[in-house]
């Protein structure tokens, strides 16, 4: 954890590139995060021992929460008619977006305004490789 701490602070008072800092944490992430994927399954045997959804070791309180429920609908026929639909109005709606912001506007085929989409974008990101 220190070593986080100092990798941060170091990159923001510029004594280290920020560049190198975010690529070293990067790494750090990715061998923390691999490293719980490797121990989890023993976690969730050893929680298991403690007889109850919540409880305490370690000066932590651990809680146990199922799996939530994740519906697939794809093999009902009027669900995959209806998502194909969706998806062609989708298609024509980015484009009507894409015209938009050039100040123009999209028309269909039967001469019918297409209405644009409402465009947000997310926060922008460095890839590292």
């Amino acid at each position: 954890m220190q070593a986080i701490s100092n990798t941060v602070q170091a990159a923001i008072d510029g004594e280290v590139s920020a560049l190198e800092a975010l690529s070293k944490l990067r790494e750090w992430q990715k061998q923390i995060d691999a490293g719980i994927k490797a121990i989890e399954e023993a976690a969730f045997m050893e929680a298991a021992t403690y007889g109850a959804k919540t409880f305490s070791a370690f000066g932590k309180t651990f809680t146990l929460t199922d799996g939530r429920a994740m519906y697939d609908f794809k093999h009902i026929p009027e669900w995959s008619s209806l998502s194909s639909q969706m998806k062609a109005i989708e298609e024509k709606a980015k484009i009507a977006a894409k015209h938009h912001e050039k100040g123009m506007m999209a028309i269909s085929d039967d001469g019918e305004v297409i209405p644009p989409a409402k465009v947000t974008y997310s926060k922008p990101s460095i890839s590292i490789k």
